[in-house]
């Protein structure tokens, strides 16, 4: 009875990985250092991420993380330590994403479409600017045709990796979200769930991994069928690209029925793939907008070939993440339990590593640079009132408190 007092007692560990496409390295960063620091604390090379959380959540670009690093080998152990993930995404994000995240790049068949129309449009209609030019041809087709990518890297590599290993299979629970287009509402692909016998769920994980990683204009939607149903789904992050709060509900629930409620208690590590805040746009700007431009906008520099904004992606995406940011934040304070909440998160990043898809090996090493660097900032505080991040007092950096989250797993582990 003692045994299983303490049992009940034991918290529940989460770990929750953000989307935000190539910027994937920045938690894969933070994890291969939380993995060193555990073989440390263990003295064994082989300890993984897996050992210490009782669920492992992830959203689009962290879906696959959490796939990677909670699937079974052929040894029965995770198919991926932590120190692999930033080589994997430097080998396979220039294929997964190529032309250097650059809507306009050489190889983008829409540019060239562009280009084409410009001499045409200038004669026809009398303009003179090459702005005009392309705002003409935008307003005539209406946007896009297509998504950037294509998709079939990343379907293929997917599908290559994880084979037919199955959601039941990993070694720790895994919750992962997507959104199914045709029911119009969020799936929860949940560990918790398939073991209270809902098989539809029980899906391949490569089907999931590409479910939750189909950003809607980056990549295609992705269709598949699994025990009779079929699933028609796109990016997890238009429902939870914050997947705490889905990890932390699966988590509860399962844990429910042996759960002594006044020992109850959360360890979270949430990783955040960084953003670029800064004073955007306005009432006056939006009001001249037309319908497309909330999705497609573009910045000129010049007689340059324009940049591309994504204003309503962008918006949900950092609006989505700031909410469950904002939950986590006044839960764990509520319960007087802020030092179990850690959120490794910066809006700081610079606007030229902000883009989801400039698979460039040079972004990449810069993507790299930027999450070695964070390590070594202040801790900084999520403020529920201005939604804005700013340096705890104690002025703690993210490698000295994932070190604390480190001994803390251990200890929980081993019933210190």
């Amino acid at each position: 009875m003692a045994m299983l007092a303490r049992e009940m007692e034991k918290p529940i560990t989460v770990l929750s990985i953000d989307g935000g496409g190539v910027r994937g390295i920045i938690p894969g960063v933070c994890l291969d250092f939380l993995e060193s620091e555990l073989q440390k604390l263990e003295k064994d090379p082989n300890a993984r991420l897996a050992d210490y959380f009782d669920v492992i959540s992830g959203t689009s670009t962290g879906g696959l993380i959490a796939a990677m690093i909670s699937a079974p080998g052929d040894d029965k152990r995770p198919l991926y330590a932590a120190e692999k993930i930033v080589p994997f995404y430097k080998e396979n994000c220039p294929k997964i994403f190529p032309n250097s995240g650059n809507w306009f790049g050489p190889n983008k068949t829409f540019a060239g479409e562009i280009e084409l129309k410009i001499s045409e449009t200038c004669e026809d209609d009398g303009q003179t600017s090459v702005t005009e030019a392309y705002e003409a041809k935008f307003e005539e087709i209406r946007g896009m045709k297509k998504p950037y990518h294509d998709g079939k890297y990343l379907q293929k590599l997917a599908k290559d990796i994880l084979g037919e290993k199955r959601l039941h299979d990993t070694l720790t629970n895994v919750v992962i979200p997507a959104f199914d287009i045709k029911k119009f509402s969020p799936v929860v692909f949940s560990s918790y769930q398939v073991d209270n016998g809902n098989k539809v769920l029980d899906a391949l994980l490569s089907d999931i991994s590409i479910s939750t990683s189909a950003a809607p204009v980056y990549l295609p939607a992705y269709k598949f069928n699994n025990e009779g149903v079929e699933f028609n789904m796109i990016d997890g992050g238009v429902a939870a690209n914050n997947p705490t709060v889905a990890a932390i509900t699966e988590a509860v629930k399962g844990r429910s029925k042996e759960m002594d409620v006044n020992s109850f208690r959360l360890v979270v590590l949430s990783l955040g793939t960084c953003q670029h805040k800064t004073e955007r746009y306005n009432v006056e700007m939006v009001n001249n907008w037309q319908d497309f431009t909330w999705l497609i906008r573009l910045k000129w520099k010049g007689w340059k070939l324009p940049e591309v904004d994504h204003p309503l992606p962008d918006i949900l995406s950092e609006a989505n993440s700031d909410m469950i940011d904002y939950y986590c934040t006044m839960f764990f304070e509520s319960f007087r339990s802020a030092e179990n909440f850690l959120r490794v998160q910066d809006d700081k990043l610079p606007e030229d590593l902000a883009a989801m898809d400039n698979g460039s090996p040079a972004n990449l090493e810069k993507l790299e640079k930027y999450a070695k660097d964070l390590l070594n900032k202040p801790v900084t505080y999520f403020n529920p009132v201005t939604f804005e991040r700013s340096e705890v007092d104690t002025a703690e950096t993210y490698a000295e408190a994932l070190k604390m989250f480190a001994q803390k797993l251990y200890d929980i582990k081993h019933g210190n």
